[in-house]
């Protein structure tokens, strides 16, 4: 475990009874020095010591910071806030965590993600793209509760670019909070004195994005949202409603992006994103099935559950099914060459 997340018990007392511990350090080593200084390998020694404290406290403070920073976002009630692009660099210095003993260098991972119903259904194509208007509504709420914010101007019947959606994370609904407390002494390791503060948190979670795209055409219509400042994804995810022959259609829905908030990011791989998964699954399974909604019939499940995978930029970029999906979603593949830049 790396020590750069395993704070002690005492270092919030190290940075509060002392305002200026560098110059306390400064002068305990200067002692030292006019006792020993004839010793070189203890004046070695007792530098190094003194770094490694200096790091531990900068390293600290950054972490106090990114968290801090990481709440105020949580907790931000208003809307139009900054867009979050998948290059965008939030971490704290030295992101590696260790989860179920591997090491990940948590500023190059990239995760994507696919999920596709085939189906048959008695509606029409435009009856069919029409529901998609009812999107936060076709969000199952035993996972996730979804609320619309319609941009001024925009009609708010209708799916409008502009229009901004804000996620809640239920403790009673999410299957990742339940096991983040099972797992609670691995999140003790990595955030110390701060880890019923983050999970407190993570267990309000609030996050948003917005439309940024809508092409509606004869026989597709796709949209496209960009994550916001406070979301725990920094990219995009794009939806697809395609029309295949008559009453037999696709939807999917792919995002790709990279994780700015060092909690975020921990909850993730803790739970293997499974919130995330379950609610696209959901979502796709409602949207077909309710007698509301399509009310159609699935004909081919095998992406519904979803495929997922993580990695670095390389290792997404040459994954046999980001190369199909890609050059379809010039969305996703455009947001994913920011990386490169």
């Amino acid at each position: 475990m790396s020590s750069d997340y395993a704070p002690t018990a005492n270092a919030s007392k190290i940075l509060t009874t002392d305002p200026t511990p560098t110059s306390s350090l400064s002068k305990s080593n200067d002692v030292l020095k006019s006792a020993i200084f004839n010793d070189q390998s203890i004046l070695e020694q007792a530098e190094g010591i003194r770094s490694s404290v200096i790091s531990f406290l900068v390293k600290y403070e950054l972490l106090l910071l990114h968290i801090t920073s990481w709440a105020i976002q949580n907790y931000n009630p208003l809307h139009g806030k900054d867009e979050s692009h998948i290059d965008q660099r939030n971490l704290p210095v030295d992101p590696d965590v260790v989860i179920n003993n591997r090491k990940i260098n948590g500023s190059e991972l990239v995760k994507f993600q696919l999920h596709r119903v085939a189906f048959t259904s008695n509606n029409d194509f435009i009856a069919l793209s029409n529901i998609l208007n009812n999107f936060e509504n076709i969000v199952d709420p035993s996972v996730i509760e979804c609320v619309k914010h319609t941009t001024s101007g925009n009609d708010p019947k209708k799916l409008n670019e502009g229009d901004e959606f804000r996620w809640r994370v239920s403790p009673e609904k999410s299957s990742g909070i339940r096991k983040i407390y099972d797992v609670e002494k691995e999140v003790q390791e990595l955030f110390g004195d701060l880890t019923q503060k983050v999970i407190d948190i993570l267990s309000k979670r609030r996050f948003d994005v917005r439309i940024i795209k809508i092409d509606m055409r004869s026989d597709t219509v796709e949209f496209t949202a960009q994550t916001l400042w406070d979301h725990p994804y920094a990219g995009r995810r794009t939806w697809k409603l395609i029309k295949e022959a008559e009453n037999q259609f696709v939807m999917e829905t792919a995002e790709v992006n990279t994780f700015p908030w060092l909690p975020d990011l921990v909850f993730e791989l803790l739970t293997n994103g499974e919130d995330a998964r379950l609610n696209w699954e959901k979502f796709l399974r409602r949207f077909v099935t309710r007698s509301d909604f399509s009310a159609g019939n699935i004909t081919d499940a095998g992406l519904l559950r979803g495929y997922t995978i993580y990695g670095d930029k390389d290792t997404i970029r040459n994954d046999a099914t980001v190369q199909q999906i890609f050059p379809r979603y010039s969305d996703l593949s455009n947001e994913f060459e920011r990386l490169n830049i």
